[in-house]
């Protein structure tokens, strides 16, 4: 299961498409931002990855395989924590877990507990900012 925050595309992105579609004024904001939110997250279904860098949080269980995380490029694997069945979360130790980032941008978790469940907090996303993302994006 893959949470995160939800895409927050800046005042520049809406201005730069009322600029295109050539709308002055600002009657048609909320619209153009609903629209762009709603491009943005099918880009990010097409592509496989986040446009802009946010959080994430995976549930992968226990059992010690590698398990690739949800979302990609993962910037950094913050934290991995085991998750009881009530829910509650504590730190793993990092004697009993393994992380990598591959060159691809694709975060893998190994945790050597057998059964269970653990949460792993990440980052993850093509650019920082609206301006650093590809021109063709």
């Amino acid at each position: 299961m893959l949470s995160g925050e939800p895409i927050s595309l800046p005042a520049a992105a809406s201005e730069e498409a009322k600029a295109y579609l050539r709308i002055e004024g600002t009657t048609e904001d909320e619209l153009v931002s609903r629209l762009l939110r709603g491009s943005a997250e099918l880009c990010e279904a097409f592509t496989g990855q986040a446009l802009l860098a946010r959080s994430f949080t995976g549930i992968l269980p226990l059992g010690g395989a590698w398990t690739r995380l949800g979302a990609t490029p993962v910037r950094a694997i913050v934290e991995v924590q085991t998750l009881a069945d009530d829910g509650t979360a504590s730190p793993l130790d990092p004697s009993a877990y393994s992380i990598d980032i591959d060159a691809g941008g694709d975060g893998w978790v190994r945790a050597s507990a057998a059964g269970g469940q653990v949460r792993v907090s990440f980052a993850a996303g093509i650019a920082a900012e609206w301006s650093g993302l590809p021109e063709a994006l």
